[in-house]
């Protein structure tokens, strides 16, 4: 159904190196962490009720908005400055990916093969929708960084029923995290190599998905010659270093039609401040909206950058 693209000799070469990067660096800080306090009155108010007894709820919520702002209280070492880190919780409780039952369907068969939360797999999963059934945007899809395939393929089973003529291509080293350099602070190099091209193609073919092509390698050295001609209206960079998430996004950037949609996985999580800070250094160019989410992705959206002022 699908493809791969084998690597060369150089490519298992770079593998074995890569394993081998900064394995001498210090370790990162450890997050500090504090004490969580819990109204006691309140949870013992809740424990005397029945679960549909009209104030059941309102209570529940009450333990959970005070739980929720001890817990913003909590603070986590930094080493990098200005990219501060603390709890994030929110008191919101809209679930929409409780009520999409092709979304359930589909994260089920996926989730043992991403480290993505289903939060963030539910907005990639809105946003494909949005981007495949938008008729004024051009181009294919590309994924950096696929792992084991989930993310991937919760992807192109969106694309394969709001627009089944796109491809979706997932590009991976398959020898774990590249390019770790001195801006990332965690990942030092080879970090998870536990997948292959083949446990990808298991699962695109277990979901009998038509519109996927697996490319093994170094991206882009070694397999965006592929894709050259090629435009893209949605990519996701799920890479976990500075230089190989620079590297891929000045790659697709020009490549991105205008309206695409470029969403950054790891840009609000302690251990990846290499991708806070490759994406704050291009949030503010004039030819792009840039969102933070909550859930810890950054979406940046292309847009017309005007002419000058006179």
């Amino acid at each position: 159904m699908g493809s791969i693209f084998a690597p060369s000799q150089n490519h298992v070469d770079f593998c074995y190196a890569n394993n081998k990067m900064r394995a001498s660096q210090p370790s990162p800080e450890i997050p500090r962490t504090s004490s969580i306090p819990v109204n006691a009155d309140l949870t013992q108010s809740v424990g005397t009720m029945k679960p549909d007894d009209p104030e059941f709820k309102l209570h529940l919520l009450s333990i959970m908005k005070s739980f929720a702002k001890t817990l913003r209280g909590v603070r986590y070492q930094s080493s990098v400055e200005n990219i501060s880190h603390s709890a994030i919780v929110s008191n919101s409780t809209y679930s929409p990916w409780l009520d999409d039952r092709e979304f359930d369907r589909i994260w089920r068969q996926v989730s043992e093969n991403s480290l993505v939360d289903i939060y963030r797999m539910h907005q990639l999963w809105s946003l494909t929708g949005q981007v495949c059934g938008d008729r004024n945007l051009n181009g294919d899809i590309l994924e950096v960084g696929s792992w084991r395939g989930g993310s991937g393929c919760l992807i192109a089973s969106r694309c394969a029923t709001g627009n089944p003529g796109l491809r979706v291509f997932l590009a991976d080293t398959f020898c774990g995290v590249a390019k770790a350099g001195v801006n990332d602070t965690l990942y030092r190099g080879g970090e998870h190599r536990d997948t292959t091209p083949e446990l990808v193609m298991k699962l695109v073919n277990g979901l009998e998905l038509s519109n996927v092509e697996v490319l093994q390698g170094l991206f882009p050295e070694e397999t965006a010659h592929l894709l050259a001609k090629r435009e893209f209206r949605f990519c996701h960079i799920d890479v976990d270093a500075y230089q190989s998430a620079r590297d891929v996004f000045e790659w697709v950037w020009p490549r991105l039609c205008n309206g695409g949609v470029v969403v950054f996985d790891d840009y609000g999580f302690w251990g990846c401040e290499g991708i806070t800070k490759l994406v704050n250094e291009n949030s503010t160019a004039n030819d792009r909206l840039f969102i933070h989410n909550l859930s810890g992705q950054a979406i940046i959206v292309k847009r017309d950058a005007g002419k000058p002022d006179a």
